[in-house]
């Protein structure tokens, strides 16, 4: 019995041994694990707080541009309003300037005949 005893204390303080290096394994591991763990979570939040800077830097300029294509869009209403306008008075200037040439020839024609009346005057 004495060497079942001696045979079974062996074989726990060989259990207890290998309990204590697994032990020791798990914690390494364990903390391992942690650390990279820490390590990733700290990227992670790095990498958070630069998309968020760099959404509102985005956000400032879509609002800056979108700002801008408005005021770029009232200019061109504006601009068109402004080019209806001198079409039309392009127009105008066009028929005053036919008329005007109407007006030149049919003036002459009437210089001509005064002048064709003055010669038959002049010479009867």
């Amino acid at each position: 019995m004495q060497q079942h005893t001696k045979q079974v204390q062996n074989e726990l303080i060989e259990l207890k041994e290998t309990y204590r290096e697994h032990s020791e394994n798990f914690v390494y591991e364990i903390k391992k694990l942690n650390d990279q763990l820490i390590k990733y979570v700290n990227e992670t939040h790095l990498t958070c707080e630069n998309l968020t800077e760099t959404t509102k830097t985005h956000s400032y300029k879509l609002q800056t541009h979108l700002n801008e294509i408005t005021t770029l869009q009232q200019r061109c209403t504006f601009l068109e309003n402004d080019n209806k306008d001198l079409r039309q008075i392009s127009a105008d200037l066009d028929l005053k300037k036919l008329n005007r040439i109407d007006f030149q020839k049919k003036t002459k024609k009437m210089d001509l005949k005064a002048l064709e009346h003055d010669i038959k005057l002049f010479k009867a």
